[in-house]
């Protein structure tokens, strides 16, 4: 808010800075330092800084929550699909990934796949090639990995059985899972579909532990800064907040006691706007009877010529056309009377009772309407021609197919104060005007 007010009778306003000149209020405008926008451009930087940073790690969140499956065990990478498939397809999804169904080659690494599973899980050990010679996935057997962990049966069949009952052609796959509280591996019909385990071999290499890359620590350390920076700012705005909390009720204060002086100031300007409207109708009214008083005022001189106002005006009797009637008043020493003002006008309509020739035409260019003297409408200024229908000039070409070309003052109707086009051979009564 930046007010100052004039101690005037109506309120002076310019631009959004009112001025009260006297003894009541002095300016007083609450500013920004500079130092406080430097603060709130450090302190939106930071905060974008900071929301960026947040989208960047909700990003990386994102995409580390499509390795969730994936754990790492003894620099391998292991994942447990949560989808099922038969052991043929289980395979194929692995190796469109980089990658092969599990391998086990140590009591360890079948330990820890026990302890991640609650299900049956395709593993990449099968005898499909020849039954009964179990191999794995990348062609190893079970003589050269050295290790068996088949399930055991106290009673019957151990595994594998390459049981038929369900699948003629045998059970030639093999899962990983549970049966008696134990975890162990059994042969199974690959055409079932299960759960699977399967190393990454690609990420293998570059993948050994969960390591947060360099770029993501700077990351971490920027946003970190950021958000200091942007607490920093929003405790520093608040103590000024507090500083300044005094100030603007201060000047709330003073602003209540501005607006009532104004609507005081509001009120008088009404009533000035009233006395002012009230004035002026007084004034159109007095210059109305100083005009009649004019009118009133000219004086008879010789020869039937009438002086008003400077001019000497010559009210003829005769009907000529407007021709005849220009050529009379010049050899008077006179021309066609031009009309330059509204009480020259006012008085002329108050002198005759019957249309008369005024000293107007477009005879040299049609709507071009000139004087005798030759001054034109835009250079007297005024126009009284009549606007009601017809509304005048019109050129009405019935009578004279010339058209109407000459300016009376009046016409056949009785309409004598304004101006009707009519044709200049048509006889007619005419003022004459010249100079004393």
């Amino acid at each position: 808010m930046d007010l100052v007010y004039y101690n005037d009778d109506m309120p002076s306003t310019t631009s959004d800075h009112t001025q009260y000149r006297g003894n009541c209020i002095q300016n007083q405008e609450v500013t920004t330092p500079k130092w406080t926008k430097v603060l709130l451009i450090v302190q939106s930087i930071s905060l974008i800084i900071a929301l960026g940073g947040l989208c960047v790690l909700g990003i990386m969140s994102q995409t580390s929550n499509s390795k969730t499956n994936m754990t790492v065990c003894h620099g391998k990478l292991y994942y447990f699909s949560s989808d099922i498939m038969n052991w043929s397809s289980s395979r194929a999804f692995c190796v469109s990934k980089g990658a092969d169904l599990v391998t086990i080659t140590s009591q360890s690494e079948h330990d820890f796949l026990a302890s991640e599973i609650k299900v049956q899980h395709w593993i990449g050990l099968n005898d499909l090639k020849t039954e009964g010679h179990w191999v794995w996935v990348n062609n190893q057997s079970l003589s050269e990995t050295g290790l068996q962990l088949w399930h055991k049966r106290a009673s019957g069949l151990s595994e594998p059985d390459n049981w038929r009952v369900m699948d003629p052609s045998g059970e030639n796959c093999a899962v990983v899972g549970y049966f008696g509280g134990h975890v162990d591996w059994f042969d199974i019909s690959c055409k079932l579909e299960r759960n699977f385990i399967f190393n990454p071999i690609q990420l293998q290499e570059r993948e050994s532990g969960v390591i947060s890359p360099k770029w993501t620590k700077v990351l971490l350390i920027v946003l970190g800064f950021a958000l200091v920076f942007a607490l920093g700012g929003l405790c520093t705005l608040g103590i000024l907040y507090n500083n300044k909390l005094a100030d603007f009720e201060s000047l709330n204060n003073q602003h209540i006691m501005v607006s009532k002086q104004l609507s005081a100031q509001k009120i008088n300007s009404t009533i000035m706007k009233k006395e002012f409207k009230d004035l002026t109708a007084r004034y159109n009214t007095l210059r109305e009877w100083l005009s009649f008083y004019d009118a009133q005022t000219c004086n008879l001189s010789v020869d039937g010529w009438i002086a008003c106002r400077g001019k000497l005006y010559l009210f003829n009797s005769d009907k000529l056309n407007w021709s005849s009637s220009q050529d009379v008043c010049i050899s008077k020493g006179a021309d066609l009377v031009t009309i330059t003002n509204q009480t020259e006008q006012n008085y002329l309509v108050s002198k005759i009772k019957e249309a008369h020739w005024i000293g107007l035409n477009d005879l040299e260019t049609e709507g071009h309407w000139v004087w005798v003297n030759n001054q034109t409408l835009t250079e007297t200024g005024v126009q009284f021609w009549f606007m009601d229908s017809p509304r005048q000039p019109d050129n009405w070409r019935n009578q004279d197919p010339s058209g109407e070309n000459c300016a009376s003052l009046g016409d056949e109707n009785g309409n004598f104060q304004s101006w009707f086009d009519a044709s200049c051979k048509k006889t007619r009564k005419f003022i004459c005007e010249k100079k004393y």
